[in-house]
């Protein structure tokens, strides 16, 4: 029994697009906490755009195979009953619904504790583990 069944299209599509809303315009996120110096808010937006993509693979990596382990995985008996194996206790549903949670700290922490550039990273990286991780763990 998959996530997508309980989720309808428009959770999925509030996760991802608020993602890629901030992946998209990372580059103005950076521009605008940079200093006025020639290239470096270029510079900065490129180790952004870095620490995205290392997340956004790393939650991949992760999550995907940890939600596989630990989510239960049901089979089908000839009665035509489900069963789910007893030591895989967690649900798929965790994973999707504690996506929305670490992206919420990404824009709690953008409105309160970013004053400069320094601090886009935690952002870039919040955001690309979230988009991972909602499209490993959904599909």
């Amino acid at each position: 029994m998959l996530v997508r069944n309980h989720l309808g299209p428009h959770e999925f599509e509030q996760i991802g697009s608020q993602s890629e809303m901030i992946i998209g315009n990372i580059g103005t996120i950076v521009a605008s906490f940079a200093p006025s110096v020639a290239g470096a808010s270029t510079e900065a937006a490129g180790s952004q755009v870095g620490l995205l993509s290392l997340a956004n693979t790393l939650s991949r990596l992760v999550a995907g195979p940890l939600a596989d382990f630990t989510s239960p995985i049901p089979t089908r008996h000839p009665s035509g009953e489900l069963h789910f194996h007893p030591k895989r206790s967690i649900s798929r549903a965790v994973f999707v619904f504690a996506t929305p949670v670490v992206l919420l700290c990404a824009f709690v922490w953008m409105a309160v504790g970013i004053v400069s550039v320094d601090g886009v990273w935690f952002l870039s990286v919040l955001t690309g583990a979230t988009y991972g991780m909602i499209w490993k763990v959904m599909f």
